[in-house]
């Protein structure tokens, strides 16, 4: 199958790997990479309209060691431009298999704040996040990481916000359930100028929804476009609804 001029390769995927086996990860992200470069009649390699829409969001996209932005403007528009060619997975078992690995957070939907001071609260509070991270099993087990700094006293603590979870299959293909289990806050000491409730309203009006859901219930994510390196999940369920996130395969230290 074609589209914008390019080979999809999520089904060739299919054909050459067994998706519960993570050994096979690297031989599928080689698939991938091929699939999405054109080869020019020179034997050359030219750019798909697919590389060159990705390009354009990567472009305006933070580093991994830094906070993530909130989806406005030219980043919203270069994310719905991928989201347009709908550059999913052709099955529900290599989407599970493909998401498996160690992704950062690098851009998403701004949560909505209960009034205006409190995003005025949110922008000039002295919590920072460092990186924002989710690692991903092969089963659907999910960990997400907050790192973060606070300013206290003159002093700066950096603590940990982690949630566990799990991403399980559905009956669309694009989509997985996501149901999260347990939370913890990691600090060396406890905070005298912020209250720990105080905290936890500042980070979570900085973080996707893994981290804002309610524990057991389930918050249906579309993966909206995915290849090797980028990962564009949309909540199709609850409060939630309509909130994007965009994610960023961890290579190694490398950045994207």
């Amino acid at each position: 199958r074609t589209r914008g001029g390019e080979t999809r390769g999520s089904v060739l995927l299919q054909r050459t790997c067994t998706p519960a086996r993570e050994s096979c990860q690297s031989c599928m992200w080689a698939a991938i990479v091929s699939a999405g470069l054109a080869l020019t009649s020179s034997g050359t390699v030219s750019t798909s309209p697919r590389l060159e829409l990705r390009s354009a969001l990567t472009s305006l996209l933070p580093p991994a060691s830094g906070a993530p932005a909130f989806l406005r403007d030219d980043l919203e528009q270069a994310a719905q431009a991928l989201e347009e060619l709908e550059y999913v997975p052709a099955t529900a078992n290599f989407h599970q298999a493909a998401v498996a690995g160690e992704w950062s957070l690098r851009a998403l939907t701004e949560p909505e704040h209960a009034s205006a001071i409190d995003a005025f609260q949110m922008r000039v509070s002295g919590v920072t996040l460092v990186s924002v991270r989710q690692q991903i099993g092969s089963e659907g087990t999910l960990l997400a990481s907050a790192d973060f700094r606070l300013s206290d006293q003159g002093k700066e603590l950096t603590g940990r916000y982690e949630v566990d979870g799990t991403l399980s299959l559905t009956p669309m293909v694009d989509s997985l359930d996501l149901r999260t289990s347990a939370r913890r806050l990691n600090l060396p000491q406890v905070p005298t100028e912020t209250a720990l409730p105080q905290l936890m309203k500042l980070l979570l009006a900085r973080l996707s929804p893994e981290f804002r859901a309610d524990d057991g219930v389930r918050v249906g994510l579309q993966t909206t476009y995915m290849d090797d390196q980028l990962r564009i999940v949309r909540c199709t369920t609850g409060k939630l609804r309509g909130e994007c996130a965009i994610f960023a395969r961890c290579l190694q230290d490398e950045d994207l």
